[in-house]
């Protein structure tokens, strides 16, 4: 589904306004694991990566480690597939986050980014609950948004 998607859109940038080989993939609480076909293939046209308080290593989350076959759970988990060569990623924590082993996979894929010299990026808001950045109005979670566009500037310029 993600490559009809990123087909979709490359596709149709034009009619968007948007260019064909600038693109960043984000991805939201539970959507992490969508992100590992972007960090394991590296199409050229995915300049950037993000990610909001999303599972990064569903290896060690309760679900997913249960229910699906070990090799599908490593293909899926974004942590497998980081190394130097991958996209310049944001990953945003929300420090007050209830969401269970949510904060630790994020803590993982960083601690094995900063293993591989991958090139990510992490901001924290240290109070903030999930989806803060549709919720909260406090100078943190504005600072953070705005280091968001700042990122996405950058990378797609």
């Amino acid at each position: 589904d993600m490559q009809a998607v990123f087909d979709y859109v490359r596709t149709h940038a034009g009619e968007f306004g948007a260019d064909p080989d600038r693109i960043c993939i984000a991805a939201y609480s539970a959507g992490g694991p969508l992100l590992s076909p972007f960090l394991r293939d590296r199409p050229p046209a995915v300049r950037c990566l993000v990610s909001y308080y999303t599972f990064l290593d569903i290896s060690q989350t309760p679900h997913p480690s249960k229910h699906e076959p070990p090799d599908m759970v490593r293909e899926y988990s974004p942590i497998t597939h980081l190394g130097p060569g991958i996209p310049p990623t944001l990953s945003v924590r929300a420090g007050a986050d209830q969401i269970p082993a949510l904060n630790e996979s994020i803590a993982r894929f960083v601690q094995r980014g900063v293993e591989v010299n991958a090139p990510i990026t992490l901001m924290i808001h240290p109070t903030a609950p999930h989806g803060f950045d549709n919720k909260s109005k406090d100078d943190r979670a504005r600072e953070i948004v705005k280091s968001t566009i700042d990122f996405l500037k950058w990378h797609l310029k």
